[in-house]
């Protein structure tokens, strides 16, 4: 095969694997049940095949990708702490059945362990899976496969957004209308949204991919003006942002419009300087005007016809903060992290209790007197940064924490610095924006426990580590 067959081929596994992550509803956590430890395993299986082929098949420099060093050490550490986890195990249990099985043969009795050594064991996995994906992206980044990859992303919330959309409009009560097909009701919660089962997961990969089009927006018009792309992911972003109003997931809406201001600050110079040119120049066609309102027009008739179900949402917390009991979800949120941060400052929490302990350990340590936390199941604890600290212990969140912010650090540090190359500077602070809402939106909710978007996310951070610095005429890497 030629490089261009090579690439095809590795983009068309690629989309597959984005696809069924996405798909496969959202990739569920696996404390959900069997069926959604099934759709997780296939996902994981699917990426690392899409993992394996981009590593063979696409062009590069050398045999092994040139992965950036800081984060390879931190998925080095996170893959030694969760085997050794894994193998110390104290005990393992099934999610149906509350009982701990103690292992007997652990290695050190006073060193951590996982308390439920097949749940660690699949997470831990997964990491590996995670790291060769994204060393596929770093392998993509040499050829011209990682703009087709970035795209596809960036794709993937707008096809959230349109199922999500359908579903609305077709009424149905179930994911991909389930209970229609299948003859028989399906037991999913109230607060799906396309193929989530938890409308605010879907409004963060939304979010995420949102601020990726924008930046695909501004790169397409910096390099070939109003042209075809250009309109592609402005429309793109146009029905993204649609499906996180239709979401109707506070969380989402907020973090939506905390993103676009970001994006109105970082970018505002340039898409007013690109205004202005074009106003001197006329550029554009009373033609292209009239099709530019229309469009505006519709969108906004789009925004205020699914905008109904986040209002009402907004106006069940306003009337339960006036009541003076206060919102059900943000107490029980509020009583989660309490527990969270009693154990985790415990001098016995510095290792954690195992990667997606928390699901396991839950019904043994919400306060008994709590009736927020007693009505029902908590597979996770709405705040991914607490519930990382829980069960990874110091030493593994600090390497994920290192993986994720230190990522965004990189590149505001770039930015100030301007040493971002021009060719990728819009859609790099895209993803960064993007990135900061998903993390704000981590702290409240769980979309970094959902494997789709855990991988998306990564494979973001991924690229943001090995932006090059960029280099004066002479080829040489500018000085800071």
């Amino acid at each position: 095969m030629n490089s261009n067959q090579r690439i095809a081929v590795t983009l068309t596994v690629f989309g597959i694997a984005l696809a069924y992550a996405v798909g496969a509803f959202g990739s569920v956590e696996a404390s959900h049940g069997h069926s959604a430890t099934v759709f997780r395993e296939k996902a994981r299986w699917l990426a690392l095949i899409a993992a394996a082929t981009g590593l063979i098949l696409l062009p590069g420099k050398s045999l092994v990708p040139k992965f950036p060093r800081i984060p390879l050490i931190c998925f080095g550490i996170l893959l030694l702490w969760g085997i050794f986890m894994v193998i110390n195990a104290k005990s393992d249990q099934q999610l149906q059945v509350f009982k701990m099985i103690p292992n007997r043969s652990r290695l050190i009795d006073s060193a951590p362990g996982a308390i439920a050594s097949t749940t660690a064991k699949g997470l831990v996995w997964e990491v590996f899976i995670v790291l060769a994906f994204c060393a596929m992206i770093v392998r993509s980044l040499e050829s011209r496969a990682s703009g087709f990859m970035i795209g596809g992303i960036a794709i993937s919330g707008v096809g959230v957004a349109l199922i999500g959309l359908g579903h609305k409009l077709l009424g149905m009560d179930t994911i991909f209308g389930l209970s229609t097909i299948l003859g028989r009701p399906v037991n999913l919660p109230e607060t799906y949204f396309a193929p989530f089962v938890y409308n605010a997961n879907a409004a963060s990969l939304m979010n995420l991919t949102l601020a990726i089009s924008l930046g695909l927006a501004c790169q397409a018009c910096r390099k070939y003006g109003f042209t075809r792309k250009f309109y592609l992911w402005v429309s793109a972003s146009m029905v993204t942002s649609i499906g996180v109003v239709a979401a109707a997931s506070k969380a989402g809406v907020l973090i939506m419009m905390f993103q676009l201001g970001m994006f109105a600050v970082f970018e505002g110079k340039y898409i007013w300087t690109v205004v202005k040119r074009n106003r001197k120049k006329g550029s554009l066609s009373f033609e292209k005007k009239l099709l530019m309102g229309m469009v505006g027009v519709v969108f906004t008739g789009c925004v205020l016809l699914f905008a109904g179900s986040s209002i009402s949402r907004f106006g069940v917390l306003m009337d339960e903060m006036a009541d003076g009991g206060g919102s059900a979800t943000v107490k029980g949120r509020s009583e989660v992290r309490g527990v969270l941060l009693q154990l985790i400052k415990d001098p016995q929490g510095w290792g954690g209790v195992g990667p997606g302990g928390f699901a396991h350990i839950y019904p043994f340590i919400i306060p008994p007197h709590s009736e927020t936390l007693t009505q029902t199941r908590w597979h996770h604890a709405h705040c991914d940064p607490l519930q990382t600290i829980l069960e990874w212990g110091y030493l593994g969140a600090l390497a994920w924490f290192t993986i994720g912010i230190g990522a965004v650090a990189r590149v505001i540090y770039l930015a100030r610095k301007n040493l971002i190359p021009g060719s990728v500077s819009h859609v790099v602070k895209g993803i960064t924006i993007g990135l900061i809402g998903l993390g704000l939106h981590s702290t409240y909710d769980f979309p970094l426990s959902i494997f789709s978007i855990h991988l998306i996310a990564l494979s973001c951070c991924t690229i943001l580590w090995a932006v090059p610095i960029k280099t004066d005429d002479r080829g040489v890497n500018s000085k800071c």
